[in-house]
């Protein structure tokens, strides 16, 4: 279960997590850190779906009535992220949501590290979130450059176009890219970022996706995903990297981002 720090407003929750323990905790006041208490699922979600919170250590996280069972050492301590609206989806469509939650600035940085922001004139990106790699696409692009995303979760959706209401977002799935180039007056694009969890797709659905986006692709645009370092042994992780070197020109592959919950690596695909 976690562990909230009530010295700030709810709506700003400040999360520090330990190991689990019975009945309430209270920190060091010396710390400043105030007083902390366990809170159920139902009292996290009272805290607001748009909580921001920091992460200092480890995350417990339960479904129901009992512990999930995930626990994930967090070494990017301090990271602020907008977790509450990421683990609830999380726990409402783990599939689709793919992690408990939101990738951290190192990894968008290397997300979108081959993307020439000087030269690309469009960018899509699939499965946006809470913005981690939106932002960053956002402050580099230059104002010429088209850019559109799209999310199939609908409360990510609204959450991401309260955020950033100058996006050009799109509640679909990115199987559909070519019917939103079309309606952008696109034919191709230079760079694709892809958040969505790859390893969590049937073989049928990866293809429902690649495929369309490769054609979408200009001669010498990028791709770029990311794999959770765990789940790379998985068969359809597996599956997912061999079609990548199949359809792609190019694969390079990062160094792993240990500064990410879960740590992940990043594939750079050149068409």
């Amino acid at each position: 279960l976690v562990l909230l720090d009530f010295a700030q407003p709810l709506q700003g929750c400040r999360l520090r997590v330990s190991l689990p323990g019975v009945g309430a905790k209270r920190a060091n006041p010396g710390k400043g850190y105030g007083a902390f208490s366990w809170l159920s699922p139902a009292e996290i979600r009272r805290c607001g779906t748009f909580c921001r919170v920091i992460i200092y250590s480890k995350l417990y996280f339960s479904k129901g009535a009992g512990i999930a069972g995930v626990l994930n050492e967090v070494s990017n301590r301090g990271v602020v992220l907008k977790t509450g609206a990421f683990i609830q989806e999380f726990m409402r469509q783990p599939k689709l949501t793919g992690a408990i939650l939101p990738s951290s600035p190192h990894l968008a940085e290397r997300m979108i590290q081959q993307i020439d922001f000087d030269k690309a004139a469009s960018i899509v990106e699939f499965g946006p979130g809470t913005g981690s790699f939106t932002r960053l696409i956002l402050s580099r692009k230059r104002e010429c450059t088209s850019f559109f995303a799209l999310e199939l979760n609908e409360n990510m959706y609204l959450d991401l176009h309260r955020q950033y209401p100058e996006l050009l977002l799109y509640n679909d799935s990115a199987t559909r890219i070519h019917d939103y180039l079309q309606k952008n007056r696109l034919t191709r694009v230079d760079a694709v970022i892809s958040g969505l969890p790859w390893a969590n797709f049937s073989e049928q659905t990866q293809d429902e996706i690649l495929i369309p986006t490769i054609s979408a692709l200009h001669p010498g645009g990028t791709f770029s995903c990311f794999a959770y370092l765990q789940g790379l042994v998985l068969p359809s992780a597996i599956r997912f990297r061999r079609k990548l070197n199949r359809y792609f020109r190019d694969v390079k592959v990062s160094p792993v981002v240990w500064r990410n919950c879960p740590p992940a690596i990043v594939y750079w695909c050149t068409r």
